[in-house]
């Protein structure tokens, strides 16, 4: 009986090192014979190198970001730098176009520059109105999980003792009204401006805390949702009521104003006193990326609709038939002096 030696391959080496002979290694991906990381590395801190740093790294954009790091909404500011980037290209690229007639390059660049500014006027007024509206879908979104409702709760529940802290320290001298407002135009904006975006921080209650104010002061209406009526009988005392009365709206203004500087927004509560609410910290990290999600969503479908949409449907179109008017007109006038 023959008997032969059965050797596991992994112990071979002469196995292995045919093995490794006969398999090919792969290759390097290459592209036009170039690797394609080593290239892609290459074109990348090129970009980087010549075009991202002399637009993002500079006085104009540091000074810019340093300015709105702390907004409450910085992703509308970046939409609009970014939208100014864009049609800045464009508009250069129309001016510097030999291709084109020398006016109606100044006339399309003009056209394209003021397109960018009555978008990023209308972008900002719109996202500005749907402000506080958009406040309230917000805090549904939130409430229906029950640890976004609970931490919905609590930051009520602390801007509400803010708020209560406030009032008894400018009653008490302790805080100062230092805000100047220079006439009653100025007045009736900011009584506007408060009543329109008051917010509601007692569950119990259907007053907001601006209204609250002007109700210890003797100005309130019937119907407490009813903003409108307040806003007008607030209207009318600083018309024609007494000095004294302006006086009550002017300090609740001054009140409400320090109040609103000091609120914390639902965003830094769940960073600062999530864990009080959220013990999962998974759930929690979840539910802070949904709320932020959600802040942003507002301005990003905003700028988006007026920038990409509404604009360029509503505004391109007549200021080109005003643009070839105009360059028919100077075509007819040169026309003439030739004759």
């Amino acid at each position: 009986m023959n008997i032969s030696h059965n050797i596991s391959p992994k112990f071979n080496t002469q196995y292995n090192y045919n093995l490794d002979k006969r398999c090919a290694k792969p290759q390097p991906q290459t592209f036009t014979g170039m690797n394609i990381s080593k290239g892609y590395d290459k074109f990348c801190e090129e970009v980087g190198k010549h075009f991202c740093r002399p637009i993002f790294d500079n006085f104009v954009v540091n000074k810019l970001g340093y300015t709105i790091r702390n907004s409450e909404n910085a992703v509308k500011h970046f939409l609009a730098v970014g939208s100014v980037i864009t049609s800045g290209m464009y508009m250069h690229q129309t001016y510097t176009n030999k291709k084109m007639d020398k006016d109606r390059r100044a006339t399309l660049t003009v056209n394209q520059g003021f397109t960018l500014l009555l978008s990023t006027l209308g972008a900002y007024t719109l996202d500005g109105s749907l402000k506080s509206w958009w406040k309230k879908q917000h805090e549904r979104y939130l409430r229906l999980n029950a640890a976004g409702n609970s931490a919905w709760d609590g930051m009520n529940e602390m801007n509400s003792d803010m708020n209560k802290q406030t009032i008894e320290k400018v009653a008490k001298g302790e805080t100062k009204l230092e805000m100047t407002i220079k006439d009653d135009k100025a007045l009736n904006k900011l009584v506007k401006k408060f009543i329109k975006s008051d917010v509601v921080l007692d569950k119990n209650s259907k007053m907001g805390i601006f209204a609250e104010k002007l109700a210890d002061a003797g100005i309130k209406v019937a119907n407490p949702e009813d903003k409108n009526a307040l806003i007008q009988k607030c209207k009318s005392i600083i018309a024609t009521g007494s000095a004294e009365m302006k006086e009550k709206i002017a300090n609740a203004v001054k009140t409400e104003n320090i109040v609103r500087k000091n609120f914390i927004e639902i965003n830094d509560y769940l960073d600062k006193y999530g864990e009080q609410h959220v013990v999962d910290k998974s759930m929690l990290k979840r539910l802070k990326i949904r709320s932020k999600g959600f802040a942003a969503l507002r301005s990003i479908l905003v700028f988006g609709f007026v920038y990409r949409f509404f604009v360029p449907l509503a505004v391109v179109k007549p200021t080109n038939l005003l643009c070839d008017k105009y360059l028919e007109y100077k075509k007819q006038a040169k026309q003439k002096n030739a004759v």
